[in-house]
């Protein structure tokens, strides 16, 4: 798997929404947003079910991809999640929860743990 620095091709905010060209690899380019829930109205808040320290993140490139809440704090992002959430393959899903992880300092299932064959250097 490349290092982030050189997998993340580009990056750019815009009125508090991240947008991310992401390329691991695994020859795939995700195009990648993160919008904070950060000072959003409690009442949107509680009608979605999630808190201040989430974030909604969608994945513009692929269609027919559900965008999945993601809160910044918490334990290990397993693929699984990601792949029940956005409705993404096994390889698409631990791709996408390795730098989910990596954007929130959380910690992210590997693609040796996940049974996935590594992406290329």
């Amino acid at each position: 798997m490349k290092d982030m620095k050189d997998a993340v091709t580009f990056s750019e905010e815009y009125m508090g929404v991240k947008f991310y060209e992401y390329q691991p690899g695994n020859g795939t380019r995700y195009h990648v947003v993160f919008s904070s829930l950060v000072g959003m109205n409690q009442y949107v808040k509680d009608r979605i079910g999630c808190d201040s320290r989430s974030y909604v993140v969608s994945l513009l490139n692929m269609p027919g991809i559900s965008p999945m809440i993601v809160k910044m704090d918490g334990g290990l992002l397993h693929y699984q999640y990601v792949m029940e959430k956005m409705n993404l393959g096994k390889g698409d899903a631990v791709a996408i929860a390795i730098f989910i992880g990596w954007y929130l300092g959380r910690s992210a299932i590997s693609y040796k743990d996940a049974g996935v064959e590594d992406v290329e250097e």
